[in-house]
């Protein structure tokens, strides 16, 4: 059969809704994945209904640009690899987990978060959010203040370590459930609970991909709604503390409180991030980002084409901190640190016994001596390793291209 009476058909699998003025969201739901397309690509896909064939298509939009090439790639290349559009010679695949979050598993499963989102959706309704933070966050900020001294000198060997690993597994939890009791309060799916690998760090996370329909007001609700629900936690914890004069417990939830403000970060992927990403109405923030430095430093090397707006020159040097972070940090850590860096291991080893044998205290302001250096190796690690997996991955590219036969 020529290509030209090939007829194209969209999956039924596919839920779509509108993005912004610009765009459309795609959802094949059995294969998992999410696009953004354009308003051009989303009338393309329309006429995909498995009556026009790609010569009757090609009339239909009345353009002498678009040859039948160009319908036939973007219809059984490009959508049929994500099973938008049916090609049965394509093997779909489903779609991996992020490639940021390692080793990832499900802790609740969504038929047991289900059961518990729709009892804590009143706390979704605007007056009593908007009171219940503001009272949250002024009786938190206000704690924190007056006992600021104390949380940096408490020593922490007076913490039990099974309370406060089970009250900071009770928060994360309720901080989770706070993303899936959102998304369910606005119409979206949630999956399960689960945790994972970030950068080394244990995470947990709440799976509301299908977030990505809403509009973008709701979506920043539902990535804030975890902090949101983990102050509360902390303000539980504080406030049986102090009714109860147990020390302890106003420190955990003190702790609690600063874990939620870390949240806060737009530069890692936590809430903070997606918030960013969400508010600018931009996916894939920080590949994106990327992208668009890359074309702006291309300005002015090489004459390309770049569209000086303020979102762009926003998410411009958005990008070039993300990049250089790490270099600025490292810079500023052999600068002032100096040796300090080299006896690191040893200085930690030696802090570690003093703890043990009682001749040092188990403090925030102790800890704090310890941080930049471990920062520093932390990063020099990760940096190390990747430029070493890139270089594998280039070298293996290169082994598996096949000769050039003349």
């Amino acid at each position: 059969m020529e290509k030209s009476e090939l007829i194209p058909v969209v999956s039924a699998d596919i839920e779509t809704s509108k993005f912004d003025s610009n765009s459309f969201y795609i959802h094949q739901k059995k294969f998992g994945y999410r696009l953004k397309v354009s308003n051009e690509s989303y009338q393309l896909i329309e006429f995909a209904n498995g009556k026009n064939n790609l010569d009757e298509i090609k009339a239909l939009l009345k353009d002498d640009d678009v040859s039948i090439e160009f319908l036939y790639d973007f219809f059984y290349e490009k959508m049929a690899n994500y099973g938008i559009v049916i090609n049965k010679e394509k093997i779909v695949e489903p779609i991996s987990k992020p490639s940021y979050l390692k080793l990832s598993f499900i802790v609740i499963p969504p038929k047991i978060v289900d059961l518990l989102t729709p009892s804590l959706k009143f706390l979704f309704i605007p007056k009593v959010m908007y009171s219940l933070l503001a009272l949250v966050i002024g009786l938190l900020t206000v704690i924190f203040i007056k006992n600021y001294e104390l949380f940096m000198s408490y020593d922490l060997k007076d913490i039990n370590w099974l309370y406060f690993g089970a009250l900071s597994f009770i928060s994360v939890t309720f901080h989770e459930f706070g993303h899936a009791s959102s998304a369910k309060y606005f119409g979206a799916k949630h999956g399960g609970i689960g945790g994972g690998f970030y950068l080394f760090s244990p995470v947990y996370f709440a799976d509301v991909s299908d977030v990505w329909k809403l509009s973008r007001f709701k979506r920043i609700i539902v990535n804030v709604s975890g902090m949101y629900f983990e102050s509360i936690m902390a303000s539980i914890y504080i406030i049986v503390g102090l009714l109860f004069d147990i020390q302890m417990l106003v420190i955990i939830g003190t702790f609690v409180f600063l874990h939620s403000l870390w949240n806060l970060n737009p530069f890692l992927r936590n809430d903070g991030y997606w918030v960013l990403s969400d508010g600018l109405n931009y996916p894939n923030l920080s590949k994106n980002s990327l992208l668009l430095l890359k074309d702006f430093l291309l300005f002015f090397f090489k004459k390309a084409k770049f569209q000086f707006t303020i979102k762009n020159m926003f998410l411009v040097l958005y990008a070039f901190v993300n990049q250089s972070f790490v270099f600025v940090f490292l810079y500023y850590s052999i600068s002032h640190y100096g040796l300090s860096l080299i006896t690191f291991p040893y200085d930690l080893v030696l802090f570690i016994k003093d703890v043990l044998n009682s001749k040092a205290e188990l403090s925030l302001n102790s800890l704090l001596d310890f941080f930049i250096p471990f920062l520093f190796y932390y990063l020099t690690f990760n940096l190390v390793r990747s430029l070493i997996l890139r270089k594998l991955k280039k070298r293996t590219n290169k082994n598996n291209t096949a000769p050039n036969i003349v």
